[in-house]
């Protein structure tokens, strides 16, 4: 049995038809003290077991998503794609049709802490009848803190077309290892046409290790492997992964009939391609990050491209993609992409957000103030936008200002990091020492990995010590520094 089981505090009902639905529910965690999670069980319940296609388990220690479920009057909150929760660095924790609860060592369990949140991503498929859903999710505790942080590799295509009446269609993805590293785990993920998946790793010295192979794909019996003794691969290493679909009319688990070109997309009826590995860097950590950060930025540059073939007026994903440039410092390519995104959509926020960050990469702010102001007029409540304006500013000597925006953007986005820290900086600037550090104090609860929030708000405690009413609120940053610092590999 796990250590702690934590439930949907409600029944969520979905509807008997219509089209998927990505609904994100909270479940507090009451714990006193940190925990090490070595394994996460999930049981659908009799309806989910019905209705959900996948499910995923994020953290988040900043209260935003408690804020978005009480605003929604049924249980739980609509959305796919969530900034305020994450994985465990290094875990992905998910649950499909057919996986098996896997422990990984105590060396590698990942930190629970007081105050976090569970959300509970469901993807649910309509099953021709309304049906209650409210899974529980079971913790097993580690007996020792971790010593080691694994990292998450991802080989995928997001630019999948899988023609109709294609039997054999292949998608492929490699990338080669900056740094050595031990593969512990791996798992793989295709939707109804998936049929086959192979992946290896070429060596430096042309010799081939076979890491997985899968001949008969079967979306409802779905799992992730580990390795019995961690797979040694060195600098140099070329990772390889081919999947097959099958989108003829022989495939029994095609959903469409007669069968359609498919692309890649969230949907049960779209198609994915992705393989995760586990492994842990045994050459240096951040140069590994550096390399998943732009091939990251890669994948996603070849999906949107794909993307904007099909439909070349799609604005959202116009946007989408001049972010990826932005990202990889193609500034050109992402103005040129926003324009065509403000041009298709003017009342589009996102697109005049983002030629404000353009705006400022080429050094223009009062034109990327213009553009956040733009943003915010036609969505009030922008919280990025706010808070990059505030940070214009702040910068520009207007403190009461750039407050005034931060302060906006947590009342749309209680959780937002760095709105916390830029006001409590602001807030210290105009001497209002208490105020900053209870913005402080907030800004690690939402960041506790941040190593400039954590150090600024040390250095706040640390000035405060010895002042009259202050020195409870300074012992009480020193507390969750410590909580937070405690144990960490």
């Amino acid at each position: 049995p796990p250590d702690l089981v934590v439930t949907m505090y409600a029944p969520f009902r979905a509807p008997a038809a219509g089209a998927d639905i990505y609904r994100n529910f909270v479940l507090p965690v009451d714990l006193d003290t940190r925990r090490w999670v070595r394994a996460v069980e999930l049981r659908p319940g009799a309806g989910g077991g019905r209705v959900i296609h996948h499910a995923r388990i994020l953290l988040d220690g900043s209260g935003a998503a408690r804020t978005l479920d009480a605003e929604d009057p049924a249980p739980g909150y609509d959305g796919l794609m969530l900034d305020h929760a994450r994985f465990p660095a290094g875990h992905f924790l998910g649950w499909a049709p057919g996986r098996t609860p896997t422990a990984v060592p105590d060396a590698i369990a990942w930190p629970l802490d007081p105050g976090t949140d569970l959300v509970l991503q469901l993807h649910l498929l309509p099953a021709g009848e309304a049906l209650d859903v409210q899974p529980a999710v079971g913790l097993h505790f580690a007996e020792r803190p971790a010593t080691l942080t694994p990292v998450s590799i991802l080989l995928t295509s997001k630019a999948i077309r899988i023609p109709a009446g294609a039997a054999a269609h292949a998608v492929e993805d490699a990338w080669r290892l900056p740094v050595a590293v031990d593969v512990l785990g791996i798992a793989p993920h295709m939707h109804y046409l998936g049929r086959r998946v192979e992946a290896r790793a070429v060596l430096p010295d042309g010799r081939e290790e076979p890491l997985l192979r899968i001949d008969d794909w079967d979306f409802d019996w779905q799992d992730e492997y580990r390795y019995r003794e961690p797979v040694h691969l060195p600098a140099g290493t070329r990772l390889h992964v081919r999947f097959t679909f099958d989108n003829s009319a022989a495939n029994p688990r095609n959903p469409r009939d007669p069968p359609a070109a498919v692309g890649f997309g969230p949907q049960a009826t779209d198609e994915m391609a992705e393989l995760l590995l586990q492994v842990v860097p045994v050459g240096d950590p951040a140069a590994l990050a550096r390399g998943l950060r732009l091939k990251g930025a890669r994948d996603d540059i070849l999906g949107y491209q794909a993307l904007l073939r099909a439909d070349p007026d799609d604005h959202v994903n116009h946007a989408a993609l001049a972010v990826r440039y932005l990202d990889v410092g193609r500034t050109a390519l992402a103005r040129e992409h926003l324009e065509r995104a403000a041009a298709l959509a003017p009342d589009f926020p996102d697109a005049h957000y983002n030629l404000g960050g353009v705006a400022l990469a080429e050094g223009n702010r009062d034109a990327a103030a213009a553009a956040y102001r733009r943003a915010i007029a036609l969505r009030p409540g922008y919280p990025e936008a706010h808070n990059n304006l505030g940070g214009l500013l702040a910068a520009s000597g207007d403190l009461d200002g750039a407050i005034r925006h931060y302060r906006a953007a947590l009342r749309s986005d209680p959780g937002h990091a760095a709105a916390h820290y830029n006001l409590a900086n602001a807030l210290a600037a105009r001497g209002e020492t208490a105020a900053a550090l209870g913005s402080y104090r907030a800004a690690i609860e939402a960041a506790p990995d941040d190593p400039e929030v954590r150090a600024a708000a040390r250095r706040a405690a640390q000035q405060a010590r010895g002042t009259p009413g202050l020195e409870d609120l300074a012992a009480a940053i020193d507390r969750r520094l410590d909580l937070y610092r405690r144990d960490r590999p």
